[in-house]
């Protein structure tokens, strides 16, 4: 069983579209960790989260049947520490993501989306808040949220160089 939240409530960012949540951040990092975002951000964007679903970001950046083409670039290990891994970049999508979910929450406007795992680096990123940070990292850590309303949602991104805007 699911709470149920109506879209008719006028609980909304912009009614005229539907919106209950939308974020915008921007990253100074390598053209490399730029690459993965924008990769990432098109595998999510125009993702339907059905009622009762629940949105796995790992899930969605790594679709099936598709050959990694995530590039090198900075990640953080443990510790706060910096490495060169595959995949740099990615948290940026699922931090924003994260981030429109919390400050429409903040807002007081409900959003109808109960997250389920998320996480904070180990060291600050430059792009949003620390509150607002979602971890993202194959087999250790996932951002997934439970999509608790009556209607399905949809997650839309526009990527432009280093800014990333995600609207649901």
């Amino acid at each position: 069983e699911y709470a149920s939240y109506s879209s008719k409530e006028n609980n909304l960012l912009d009614v005229s579209e539907n919106i209950i949540a939308k974020y915008t951040s921007t990253s100074t990092y390598n053209k490399n960790s730029r690459y993965n975002m924008h990769l990432a951000s098109d595998y999510i964007n125009n993702t339907i989260v059905a009622p009762g679903e629940t949105y796995s970001h790992l899930r969605a950046v790594h679709p099936e049947g598709e050959e990694n083409k995530y590039v090198e670039s900075t990640i953080f290990v443990s510790g706060g520490k910096t490495a060169q891994a595959s995949g740099g970049g990615i948290c940026q999508t699922s931090s924003t993501l994260y981030a429109a979910i919390v400050s429409s929450e903040e807002k007081g406007i409900r959003t109808g989306l109960n997250v389920t795992a998320q996480a904070p680096h180990s060291g600050k990123v430059n792009y949003v808040p620390r509150k607002y940070e979602a971890t993202v990292s194959s087999g250790v850590q996932d951002f997934c949220f439970r999509n608790c309303n009556s209607y399905s949602i949809k997650i839309s991104t526009v990527y432009d160089y280093n800014t990333l805007t995600i609207t649901i």
